[in-house]
């Protein structure tokens, strides 16, 4: 939702599965809409739904969410292929053609994919898992049923994970990332094909990293701020090819996507909008400021400021909700000399630790006066999904 809406958690007001978004909230797809754009969203998860309020400002969104085969009663998974077959069948391969003229008139659009594959359960075709280890024979490993005994604030005290297992769980893992790969080259083909591509941007990111015992657990990603959940990749592609081939390895924030996106078409930001447009950082000799803040509020509550240098965690005293203590306070690293975030060396008076902490501080107190909408009533069916991946408890 911070994607989309170019705002923090506490401006949006999304920060927990029962929250919707608040109608005075606008979006990067009404910006779009507004400016003559045909938006149009592909979602493959429950909690991206319109219910939710990630619909807002698109003329179009399709939602393909698990079903039952009415044969063998088994859930059957939106995977990326499905979901580019629908991308093909609804969005490329259409006919955009004036029948008077024969000439293409159809407006600019702006098209949104989510993708679910690289994400527990770590389930790909199995060819795709053994180009990273051929010893793989089953995905059932990477199946959060197998995988939860390993998530730390579930079960407390974590059993060392066999090195093998491990090992078995990130082919899974990097086999999700290749399938992906391998769909969205299909489908940028198609688009190519279809002429879609001369005048467009691509931009492909992710809203969160995994955990692969780093810090002693499976599935950071609803736990903690360390960097292996936070930083992940952004690809922007120019169609004139700007840019090509460079890395850019300033700090940037996933708020700054959608403005970005906006100044390159040429449509104005909206206002409410806190994200900052990437093409700044994109010039060397700019002043680009290098701040990432990052939270948590569901099953614990966490805040982050992540410098260049540095990292400072703060955790609030709540009541736990599964296995594992809560442990409130602040956690501090450096990381140039400690890039895995291992020694805790915040101290009270210290001058980093004390500048970050009033900046972690400012940057809370900063809550938008909206009022969060109320998230849908689930179905058992839809619960049930839920906990077989681990998003709520038994």
């Amino acid at each position: 939702m911070s994607m989309l809406t170019a705002t923090y958690p506490h401006t949006h007001r999304v920060e927990t599965q029962t929250n919707a978004l608040p109608e005075a909230v606008p979006t990067v797809a009404g910006a779009f809409r507004d400016a003559g754009y045909t938006t149009v969203g592909y979602i493959t998860w429950l909690f991206l739904t319109e219910r939710y309020g990630f619909g807002k400002g698109f003329d179009r969104y399709e939602e393909l969410l698990p079903t039952r085969d009415p044969e063998t009663k088994q859930r059957v998974e939106p995977t990326a292929e499905l979901l580019v077959d629908k991308v093909l069948d609804t969005f490329v391969h259409v006919d955009r053609t004036d029948p008077a003229t024969g000439e293409d008139t159809s407006p600019p659009f702006f098209l949104f994919l989510h993708l679910f594959d690289p994400h527990m359960d770590y389930t790909p075709p199995l060819e795709y898992a053994q180009r990273f280890d051929p010893t793989v024979e089953s995905t059932e490993i990477g199946t959060f049923v197998s995988l939860q005994g390993w998530v730390k604030d579930r079960v407390g005290e974590v059993p060392e994970m066999p090195a093998d297992v491990l090992r078995q769980v990130v082919a899974l893992y990097d086999g999700e990332i290749a399938y992906v790969d391998d769909q969205l080259r299909r489908l940028f083909g198609e688009m190519e094909a279809a002429g879609l591509l001369e005048n467009t941007v691509i931009a492909i990111t992710a809203d969160h990293g995994e955990e692969f015992m780093e810090h002693g657990s499976i599935e950071g990603h609803q736990w903690t701020l360390y960097d292996e959940v936070l930083r992940v990749p952004l690809l922007l592609v120019f169609p004139d090819g700007t840019h090509a081939g460079e890395r850019n390895d300033r700090i940037v924030e996933t708020i700054d996507i959608a403005p970005t996106l906006l100044q390159i078409a040429g449509v104005p930001i909206p206002e409410r909008f806190e994200g900052k447009s990437l093409l700044a950082a994109l010039a060397p000799e700019s002043d680009w400021e290098e701040r990432a803040f990052s939270q948590i509020k569901r099953f614990n509550q966490k805040w982050a400021v992540r410098t260049r240098t540095h990292k400072l965690i703060y955790t609030a005293d709540t009541k736990p909700r599964f296995a594992a203590p809560i442990v409130p306070g602040y956690e501090l690293y450096d990381l140039i000399h400690d890039p895995d975030e291992t020694v805790n060396i915040y101290a009270e008076g210290d001058s980093i630790s004390s500048v970050l902490t009033l900046e972690i501080e400012a940057w809370a107190r900063q809550k938008s006066d909206l009022e969060a909408g109320l998230g849908p009533a689930l179905s058992e069916e839809e619960r049930e999904r839920l906990r077989s991946v681990g998003y709520i408890g038994n």
